[in-house]
Parts: structure tokens; sequence; C-alpha cells
């Protein structure tokens, strides 16, 4: 049922609505991402479900792909021209919507704005990072995906030089600073 904001509405109906425009986080049922997408799209609701490239091993192959960030869940976001919240948690492919209490409260606009500034078109993430020397970094894309190492210098801020170790072997490798991720400093 859509609930439209119309000329009959007492000033407090559409404020009580009002406060309910916003992003919304989302706990998607296993394996309907897009089942929850197309559904909610279809509905009026913009949708936002960031990802990110990943690096997998098939066979004695690498093979590249892209998964979710936050997996099993998704955000979107209730405006004038959608629906109610309460609409979806019966939307197909939606679990629920992630709350903590007994009433739905949209996200701070901000953290979906900042999440999607480090998105492209697609939605898909790149981090960026300021790496420093000693730093450990876990190796995120290509044949050493899921190694740790440390930074022992910086040849550019897109590339580095990581020392990994393998049992009591030790390794060099210059690799992209977008196929690494931070651990620690």
């Amino acid at each position: 049922m859509n609930k439209e904001i119309s000329e009959t509405q007492t000033a407090g109906e559409r404020l009580e609505f009002e406060k309910y425009y916003g992003w919304y986080l989302l706990s998607i049922k296993p394996n309907a991402y897009r089942l929850a997408e197309e559904n909610l799209a279809r509905q009026g609701f913009s949708v936002f479900s960031p990802k990110h490239n990943s690096t997998k091993k098939k066979g004695s192959r690498f093979v590249n792909h892209l998964q979710p960030l936050f997996p099993g869940y998704l955000f979107a976001e209730v405006s004038k021209s959608s629906p109610e919240v309460k609409v979806l948690n019966s939307t197909r492919g939606v679990n629920k919507i992630i709350s903590f209490t007994d009433r739905y409260y949209p996200l701070k606009n901000s953290l979906v704005e900042k999440l999607r500034l480090h998105c492209d078109a697609d939605d898909v993430f790149s981090h960026k990072f300021s790496f420093k020397l000693g730093d450990t970094v876990k190796i995120e894309h290509g044949p050493f995906t899921s190694f740790l190492g440390k930074i022992i210098t910086a040849k550019s801020s897109l590339r580095v030089q990581v020392l990994l170790e393998f049992l009591s072997f030790n390794a060099k490798t210059e690799i992209s600073t977008s196929n690494i991720s931070l651990i620690s400093r």
C-alpha cells in the first residue's frame, strides 16, 4: 500500500511520515540480493548495495569477482515517492529491517553519503589508504590473496613493497595499494 502525501492529510500526519524518510539497513535472505534489489526498485525504493572486488582460487586459477561489501545486508531509501517503511519487511528477498527497538528509525544520511563517496557508478567500493612503513596488510587480489605482510618501502602512493612470510621463508613483492587492505599499524 503506497502512502502518498495528499492535501487531505493533516500536518501532524505528514510530519509523522516524514520523520521516517531516509536510509534503512536491511537484512537479506540467503542468496537473494538480486531478488531483493529488483523488488525494492520495482516498489519505488532507492537501493544501495556496495560491492568490492575479491579474488578466489578455483582449481589452479585465480578468479576476480564482485561480492557484497556487507554480506547479507543492503540499504534502502524511503522517500516521498516510495511506500511506507513497514513495506520493506514484506518485500521478497528481504528478511527484515535492522532495528534495535520495536520502531524503525533511519540511519544518519551522512553514513550512507560517506560510503557512496568511496563507490563508483556501479556501487563498487574502492578504499584508498595512506599506508606507512611497518603497517601490516592483507593482500586482497592476485596469487598471494589472503597472505599477510608488512610494508617495507613505498614506491609511490600507488605501489608498495611488502615482506611476506611463508613458514620460515621471507619474500619481497611489489604490489598495487588497490590490492591490499590495512590490518594494523
